[in-house]
This record gives structure tokens, C-alpha cells and sequence, in this order.
């Protein structure tokens, strides 16, 4: 009634390992608080999985458990089954390696752990037996030189014939060709013919006019060849024994490395389902609550059938940690076209997806508890007919309900009190109501009676809902407000559709007045409420946008400082290499100077040089003075200054160390890094807020072991750890005397890519980088070549 089955066939779609794909269409929901605790936790594990290992290749389309079987009783299997057993033996390899992802899916990496070493059966296999199924010449020994001694004798018998075919008798063959019959090769002689060639009939052409004959010359070669070929057979089936009794002695094992690689596939469908649907595990209220019951609270709930069609709901019920929710049963009211139905349905789903462990397209502050048993009553209520025998199918329904519900139990009636007189429909509707109240059985009923309506209303431990039509274009809304009953707009939708002026005036006078005046009212309370949402929901909208352009205010300015700080460094440092040039200028000029003996006046022409290059010398450090200047006032209005003793962390490099000294008149700091001192700008310092000893002891700086190879594996790590991990790579490369090293990163969703690029991205080891060659990973590696 839920349309469960067709989640089980979606989520059986992404099934990879072809034998668990008969299990995936069988996924029930668990009452066992433990077990839907384990699938819930395999699914979230699942999904994490594939973020950062990609789309797991498990797959296997044809199962070769049969013949594993019949392989354990003794049987003998073809190449084509052995091969099958391999290929399922590969795809357990590749399940046991996620035993390395034990950080993000421990569950699941446990299972691949626990997964049975085959790669030597699945080795000998292959050794023997092509991918098509045949013997391989090296399966054995003996067989390649049996083989070629068969294809020896195969060419004599043949050379015989053909030599045969060219002689005199040729014009007492039917065709000049060589025929196999019987396992033996033949000549096709013409019936009136045959003296001519004597030899043994093995066949006869359906009309009888050609006799498959094989000459009396050649019966002798034939024999060789037989005796060659059934020698060959014989070898070939004692290879294939052989590795049929290896593949019956693993039979066991290779049980449980089916069903292990089987539970595993199972999980990542169902994560791959739950990623297509937007789904997510929602925290569980359990069965403690307030007075010993679980709530409900779905917020933006979809129904996952609709797709993007689907319009997302919030349904309450049960307390939701206050005392004013303490209500067990949510009567909704509303039109036929309104959604009271879908309603329903999509929180009965989303339970039951739950329990299955199956995640649930719900949004953030979602609570779905585990249910004891579901019950639900859901009919085509919108079929004309209403007959009796509709009304006894309905209540035998409630009927069992009522008697088989208990306080762990999630309810939901469709159409409560239907079918039948609406005065007693309702009161039989009020009467079933009450008993779930009473016993506190969560439950959701959905109604037209609005007297219904206004006992949920009015009755402790109910609470009333409606879902109803924009009032002012019968638009369905989808939406379930709850405290709030819903109405028909029967007269409303009759107008709309054309029904005639005087007809809905008669129908009008015969309303009661007083619910004529409640409907007035409740219309224009939910035009009221209506504004008031969408005046809300501007005010959020401004919001949200005026946090945006503060962020990215901040955003620029944080890039101005940041650029301004770089840009005075390069003129530092610009101005500081013009400086030394026109130093060492000037000290060449004036020891030119010096070797003007005697006065020359060789160097006459040299001092007007040596004068202009001392004003620019001047020049310089005077700006080079000024920009220094300008940058320390600057860093200190930007920077947090620093002292003697500060654990500080260098801007742009990341790298810590601890302040030694601060030179007030340049800005430069002492700090120390392990057993290495640097002098740094202040500008390019922050503070940790930490202080430490400046005695520091001496530390001798030990270089590692040189890198096994130039290649990096992130694959399976945090982006953050991923991080540390190329830094410490690079330098070792580095050290090394690498010119270009390769990271593997993996493809998943790019996070751990864009980490890694961006911390190469400027480094001062890095000259450039990019993503590999298609046959080397493409964008599942990225090259970086070294200075």
C-alpha cells in the first residue's frame, strides 16, 4: 500500500554483484532495534565510502555458485565456468581491498577484512584456461607438445587428401572438398562412383547421391590422428579435474566471500540510492520520549517516487519536547486534490525506508523513531463507487488494526469513517480515534468529516491538520499546516467547474450559517497567515542576502590586506636587489678608480658615473627605508604584534615556530623552527596565542630514507590529513633531487583533488602541476613538477 516494492527495485537497480541482486529485491524492515541500528550505519558508512574511494567496481553478472557446488560434490567444470569462478574471485579482491577505509566506513571495511584470500585459485585459473574458456598449450607440460603433435597429424591426413583431390579420381568426387564425419575426415564421392574410390562409407548425403567416404590410403593417418586428438581430451580433462576439485576444497570459503562481498554491494546500493534521492539517516527519537513514546517531526519530507515532482512537507507528530505536543493522533482535512493521500503515504514510506536502512530524503532537525509494526489502511477513495461491501472491507480493516496496534505501533487510516452514512461514518470515525488516543497509538487519519475534524480539535491527545487549495485559485498546495482544520471548498470547486449560478445558491442556503461564518473566517485567517509566511520569508531572504554581502565584503577586504601586504613585499624585495646592484656598481667604479695612478686622467670619464650612481644608490635606500617603514606601520594595525617568546604561525607557508627576538627598527623577527632559525617579517607572523620557553635544546635535523618512488596514494583520506601528507611528500622529493612526482587522489566528488591542488597551488617547491594522462588516471592523479 506504501509502494515500498518499488523503492526494493530501485534500490536492486544499483545493485553491482549480480547474486545479491534477488536479496535487494527482497529488503524488508527490521523491528529489531540493533539490526536497523547496524543496516542505518552500514548505509551512512556507505555513503562516505564513495565520497572518497569513487564507484566501487564489484561488479558480477552471472553467478557462479552453482557450479562451485556441483564443482564440491565431485563434478567437473567447463573452462566457461572456471573462468566465471575467477572473475568472482577478482571482484573479492577488489571488495577486500576497501579494508583500508576502516577511518571513514569502519562496518564495512571490518566485512572486507573478514573476506577469504582466493587469489590463488582465481591465479591458477587463469594460468590454464583463456578468457573464452579454452585450455590453454600451458596448462601442463605435456599438452603443447600433444597439440602440436595432433596439428602434425591433422596437416598429413589432410595433405593426403587434398593430394587425392588433384589425382585421377577427382572426377568421381561430388565436391572437392574435405568433410568431417564421424570424427573422421572425408572425401565427398559420388554415389555411382564409389568403386573408385576405395574406403570406409561414415556418412551419406539425405539424398544419396553422396557418400562420405575415407579412402583406404589415409585410414592409417587418421588413426594417428584420432588417437593424438582423443590423447589431447583426455589431458585437457584431467587439467580441468583438477581445477575443479581446487574450486570444490574452497567452496566454503568461497561462500563466505559471496556473502560478505554481497552484504558489502548491498550497502552501497542502497547508498547510491540514497544519494539519487537526496536522501540522509535521520537521528531516531527511540521509544523515549516524553510518557515513554516516541515522536515524529519529518521536516521538508519528499516522497522519493516523485522525483523532482515532488513537493516537500513537514509533518509533526507525537511530542516534540514540550508539554503543549503531547498528542498522539493527527486527524487531516482538505480537499481531494490536496495531498491528504500523499501526505500519509510519504511518512509511512519514509518509516518504513528507515527501518529497511534505507535512507530518507528529509531535511535538517528530521526525527523518525523505530516502530514496533506498521498498519495502514490506504484504498482508492476516489472510485464512485460506495457501496456496503466497500464500508465491511474498510472497517474489517480497522477492525484488525484496533486489535493488533499497540503503543510502539505507527497508524494510518485513509478516509477514516468513509463509504457509509456520514453522520454514523463520522461517529464510528470519532469512536476509532478515541481508542488510539486513549492508547496512546501514533497514528494519522485522513478525513472529509468536519465534525471529525472539530473532535481533533477539541479532544485531548489529538491534534488536527489540514492540507488545502490556494483560496483564491484552488490550486493544490501540498502543504500541512498543522493546529488547523482543513475544509472541502466543495462549492468553490463546483463553481470553478462550471456548475450553474442558481444551483450552488440553492446548495449555499441549505449550509448552516454558522459554518458558513467559519468558513468566512478560516478563509481569511489563512489569507492572514498566508502574507504573514511570505512576508517572513522576504524578511529572511534580505536577510540571508545582507549576510552575503557582509561575507563577502569581509571576503575582499581580508584579499585587499592580504594583497597589499604582498605587493610592499615585492617592492621590498625588488628595491632590495637594485639596492645591492647599484652597491656592487659603485664599489666596481670607485676600485676603478683607485687604479688611476698617477693621475692620468683615464678615469675622468668614470667619476660622473661613480657620482650618479651614488645619488641613485641614495635614492633607493632612502625608498627602500620609506616602504619597509610604511609595511611595519601597516602590519601592526593588521597583524597582531608579537614579542619574545610567541609560538606564531608564518603567513603562507603554515609553518610554527617560536619568536627568538624582534628587531624594532627593521621588523624583522628571529624564530626558531625545530633546530632551524629564520629571520621573518613581523607582518608575515600570527599569533597563536601561546608562549613557550626560548630555551630551546639543539636539535640535530635527521634526514628520512629516500622515497621507494615518486608516487603519492591519498586515496581513503580526509582532506585535511590528505594536506599534511603532500607537504611532508614534497619535501622529501625535494631532498631527493626529484624534478616531477605524481599524486593519486581519486575521482569520488573532487574534494580531496581541490585540497590537494590548492596546497600546490603557489608552493615554493612547485613549478607547475596539472591532472595525468587518461591512460595514467587522468583527473584521478595529478603530475607536479618540482624547481
Amino acid at each position: 500500500m506504501l509502494d515500498f516494492p518499488a523503492v526494493r527495485t530501485a534500490v536492486a537497480s544499483q545493485v553491482r554483484y549480480g547474486p545479491v541482486r534477488q536479496k535487494a529485491a527482497l529488503i524488508a524492515p527490521s523491528f529489531d532495534a540493533a539490526e536497523v541500528a547496524a543496516l542505518r550505519a552500514e548505509t551512512e558508512q556507505g555513503r562516505r565510502l564513495l565520497s572518497e574511494a569513487g564507484d566501487i567496481d564489484l561488479t558480477l553478472e552471472v553467478d557462479p555458485a552453482p557450479g562451485v557446488a556441483r564443482a564440491a560434490l565431485g563434478g567437473v567444470l567447463a573452462g566457461s565456468d572456471l573462468i566465471l569462478v575467477a572473475g568472482a574471485v577478482r571482484v573479492f579482491e577488489r571488495a577486500a581491498a576497501l579494508a583500508r577505509f576502516g577511518s571513514v566506513a569502519p562496518d564495512l571495511a571490518a566485512m572486507a577484512g573478514r573476506l577469504p584470500d582466493l587469489s590463488d585459485l582465481a591465479g591458477a585459473i587463469e594460468g590454464a584456461v583463456s578468457e573464452r574458456g579454452e585450455v590453454l598449450d600451458t596448462a601442463s607440460p605435456g599438452l603443447r607438445s600433444l597439440r602440436a603433435r595432433v596439428r602434425g597429424a591433422s596437416e598429413g591426413v589432410t595433405s593426403a587428401l587434398s593430394g587425392m583431390i588433384d589425382s585421377d579420381i577427382r572426377t568421381a568426387l561430388q565436391d572437392r572438398v574435405i568433410s568431417l564425419r564421424s570424427e573422421r575426415l572425408c572425401l565427398q564421392v559420388r554415389a555411382d562412383m564409389r568403386q573408385r574410390v576405395p574406403g570406409i562409407v561414415h556418412d551419406a548425403s539425405k539424398s544419396g547421391s553422396t557418400l562420405y567416404v575415407e579412402p583406404m590410403a589415409t585410414i592409417e593417418l587418421g588413426n594417428l590422428w584420432r588417437e593424438l586428438v582423443l590423447e589431447e581430451r583426455r589431458e585437457v580433462a584431467r587439467i580441468l579435474a583438477g581445477l575443479s576439485a581446487r574450486v570444490g576444497d574452497a567452496a566454503t570459503e568461497y561462500a563466505r566471500a559471496s556473502d560478505l562481498t554481497g552484504c558489502i554491494d548491498l550497502a552501497l546500493a542502497r547508498a547510491r540510492y540514497g544519494a539519487l534521492t537526496g536522501g540522509v539517516t535521520p537521528p531516531s527519537a527511540g521509544r523515549g520520549g516524553p510518557r515513554n513514546r516516541p515522536a515524529v517531526n519529518l521536516v521538508d519530507a519528499r516522497h522519493p517516487l516523485l522525483g523532482g515532482d515532488a513537493v516537500p512537507i513537514c509533518i509533526q507528530l507525537g511530542p516534540l519536547c514540550d508539554a503543549e505536543s503531547d498528542w498522539s493522533v493527527l486527524v487531516i482535512t482538505g480537499p481531494n486534490t490536496g495531498g491528504k493521500t500523499v501526505a500519509i503515504k510519504t511518512l509511512g514510506l519514509l518509516a518504513v525506508m528507515n527501518q529497511a536502512g534505507i535512507q530518507v530524503p528529509v531535511g535538517e532537525g528530521s526525527v523518525l523513531p523505530l516502530f514496533d509494526s506498521f498498519h495502514v489502511d490506504l484504498g482508492d477513495r476516489q472510485s464512485i463507487e460506495r457501496s456496503v461491501s466497500t464500508f465491511s472491507s474498510h472497517m474489517g480493516r480497522v477492525i484488525d488494526i484496533l486489535g493488533g496496534a499497540g503503543p510502539g505501533s505507527l497508524v494510518l487510516l485513509d478516509e477514516l469513517g468513509s463509504s457509509t452514512d456520514p453522520e454514523e461514518g463520522a461517529a464510528l470515525a470519532r469512536a476509532v480515534l478515541d481508542h488510539l488516543a486513549e492508547r496512546r497509538i501514533l497514528s494519522v487519519a485522513t478525513t472529509h468529516h468536519r465534525s471529525v475534524a472539530a473532535h481533533a480539535q477539541t479532544t485531548e491527545g489529538m491534534e488536527s491538520a489540514s492540507v488545502d487549495l490556494d483560496p483564491d485559485t484552488l490550486a493544490p498546495t501540498y502543504s500541512l499546516t498543522i493546529r488547523e482544520a482543513g475544509r472541502s471548498y466543495a462549492m468553490a470547486v463546483a463553481a470553478r467547474l462550471g456548475m450553474p449560478r442558481s444551483v450552488l445558491g440553492a446548495a449555499e442556503s441549505y449550509l448552516d450559517p454558522a459554518s458558513a461564518r467559519y468558513d468566512e473566517s478560516a478563509r481569511q485567517m489563512r489569507r492572514a497567515m498566508a502574507a504573514a509566511e511570505a512576508a517572513r520569508k522576504r524578511s529572511e531572504a534580505s536577510a540571508a542576502s545582507a549576510r552575503r554581502a557582509q561575507e563577502e565584503l569581509d571576503a575582499e577586504r581580508a584579499g585587499m590586506i592580504a594583497r597589499k601586504d604582498d605587493i610592499a613585499e615585492e617592492m621590498q624585495a625588488e628595491l632590495a636587489i637594485r639596492h645591492g646592484e647599484l652597491t656592487r656598481r659603485l664599489a666596481r667604479a670607485e676600485a676603478a678608480l683607485s687604479w688611476d695612478i698617477g693621475g692620468s686622467g683615464s678615469s675622468a670619464g668614470i667619476r660622473p658615473l661613480v657620482a650618479e650612481a651614488r645619488n641613485d644608490l641614495a635614492e633607493a635606500g632612502s625608498l627602500l627605508r620609506e616602504i619597509r617603514a610604511a609595511a611595519n606601520e601597516g602590519g601592526g594595525t593588521d597583524q597582531p604584534s608579537v614579542s619574545e617568546g610567541d609560538v606564531v604561525e608564518v603567513r603562507g607557508i603554515g609553518a610554527t615556530g617560536v619568536v627568538q627576538n624582534v628587531q624594532s627598527d627593521t621588523g624583522q623577527a628571529e624564530v626558531a623552527m625545530g633546530g632551524v632559525r629564520l629571520m621573518i617579517h613581523a607582518s608575515r607572523l600570527v599569533s597563536t596565542g601561546q608562549k613557550q620557553d626560548m630555551e630551546q635544546p639543539v636539535v640535530a635535523a635527521v634526514l628520512g630514507p629516500a622515497l621507494e618512488s615518486g608516487e603519492l596514494d591519498l586515496r581513503g583520506m580526509r582532506a585535511g590529513g590528505a594536506a599534511e601528507e603532500v607537504e611532508r611528500f614534497l619535501d622529501m622529493a625535494a631532498r631527493d633531487g626529484m624534478s616531477s612526482v605524481r599524486i593519486v587522489h581519486g575521482r569520488a566528488t573532487g574534494a580531496l583533488r581541490r585540497a590537494v591542488r590548492e596546497r600546490l597551488d603557489g608552493h615554493p617547491l612547485v613549478r607547475g602541476f596539472g591532472g595525468e594522462e587518461p591512460e595514467r588516471g587522468g583527473e584521478g592523479a595529478t603530475r607536479v613538477d618540482l624547481f
